[in-house]
């Protein structure tokens, strides 16, 4: 743990005297700008009666990251399993990169171009793909998070709000504190990573499995329904 924090502080740097500010520096050059109409219902698989401010999907905007090589393929990979905002890891806020240096960006997202990003960024190629999913090749034994797996749907979704609204139903059926829970002032962030890419007119989920590393440990949290969660997102849901 230890030398984790110390590896994230040396590249995002800390309030201490060993490491000072971070290396990494971004700079929006093209800012995303609302209309202050635009809203989204964030459980779509309900009828809701409210909805939170957003940016309409498919809008763009421009950035310059100053870094290495390595944090520069770190934002890339954000790109594909990341999002930015409220309910990223329910696939909210995900975003596509369109071009670099203004050349148009056309990266396969395929299990292979994962593998090849995180292993680059990653030390000693920790990951691997088995059974046509990327996982970690070492076990360990520790109460913080860490990827684990990654996987790609089996099938395609036809818009946003479907893909959305499938993610949405799934954590309603499948809701249980491993996949995240809110409980008075304790929250515990979902270890399942839900993000969407979008390749041709399809939209693809993209699950990142994180290791649960509940702040009570050896308290009963019950029945683990995230590979149920998870099945039903990558299968596309009920048709």
């Amino acid at each position: 743990m230890d030398k984790l924090k110390e590896q994230e502080a040396e590249t995002f740097g800390d309030a201490g005297d060993n490491y000072g500010k971070s290396k990494v520096q971004m700079k929006i050059t093209k800012s995303l700008i609302y209309n202050g109409r635009s809203k989204e219902n964030p459980v779509p698989h309900k009828n809701a009666t409210f909805a939170f401010p957003c940016f309409n999907a498919g809008e763009k905007f421009s950035l310059k990251i100053y870094g290495t090589k390595k944090i520069f393929d770190l934002f890339i990979l954000m790109s594909i399993l990341g999002g930015i905002g409220k309910r990223s890891r329910r696939g909210f806020g995900s975003f596509k990169i369109n071009k670099i240096d203004g050349v148009d960006f056309n990266l396969s997202i395929s299990t292979q171009e994962i593998l090849n990003l995180i292993n680059g960024i990653a030390e000693n190629n920790k990951f691997k793909i088995d059974n046509g999913n990327i996982i970690r090749k070492d076990t360990i034994n520790a109460n913080y998070a860490f990827v684990k797996s990654i996987e790609i749907g089996t099938a395609s979704l036809k818009s946003y709000k479907e893909a959305l609204r499938t993610i949405g139903q799934s954590s309603h059926d499948n809701n249980s504190n491993y996949t995240g829970y809110a409980i008075g002032k304790e929250r515990f962030s979902s270890p399942v990573y839900v993000s969407v890419i979008i390749m041709g007119n399809d939209y693809w989920p993209i699950i990142t499995t994180l290791n649960t590393a509940f702040k009570k440990q050896n308290h009963n949290h019950g029945v683990d329904r995230s590979t149920q969660f998870k099945k039903d997102i990558l299968s596309g849901g009920s048709r």
